[in-house]
């Protein structure tokens, strides 16, 4: 029995009242379902779109791998002490070390750079280099900071000029 101090109405709805609240139950979990849908489309679009932006991005970084690879000039990174972070294998057979061997070192302890040259600014210019067996050759360089990089890195490329300095003589 019901209790007497409550109307009715408020424990025993109308069941016009709970068909409407029913429906009104399936209608939002319908809508649930639709959104949830959509979600998980377009969380499969964002995926497939970031799987090919990392494919691209791989391939990219393979092809300026090659390219760096294939330079027949030196290529030298350097720290914002100028100390040398990676080479190339044309740096490598023109200075006569392996990368291994020139990773820390000055660049100044290779190539006669002249003083107050800054890092940070383009330049051009002629001057020599060491090798490991300790001859030195004209080269022809280019440094300058490696634009949009992490800060402090320049790049220094450089170019045997020993076949053009015999021809002019």
């Amino acid at each position: 029995a019901p209790p007497p101090a409550i109307p009715r109405a408020l424990y025993a709805p109308e069941a016009s009242e709970l068909s409407i609240a029913l429906t009104g139950q399936l209608l939002a979990l319908f809508i649930v379902g639709l959104l949830s849908r959509s979600l998980a489309a377009r969380f499969r679009r964002a995926s497939g779109s970031q799987r090919l932006a990392e494919a691209s991005a791989r391939r990219l970084e393979k092809r300026n791998a090659s390219i760096v690879q294939s330079l027949s000039g030196g290529l030298l990174t350097l720290d914002s002490n100028g100390k040398i972070e990676g080479a190339n294998p044309a740096a490598e057979r023109l200075l006569g070390r392996s990368e291994h061997a020139l990773v820390g070192m000055s660049a100044g302890e290779l190539i006669a750079l002249p003083k107050g040259l800054s890092l940070r600014k383009r330049a051009r210019l002629e001057t020599t280099a060491t090798r490991a067996d300790g001859t030195s050759f004209p080269i022809g360089l280019t440094i300058g900071p490696l634009e949009e990089a992490d800060a402090g890195l320049s790049l220094l490329v450089f170019q045997d000029l020993s076949e053009l300095h015999a021809l002019e003589e």
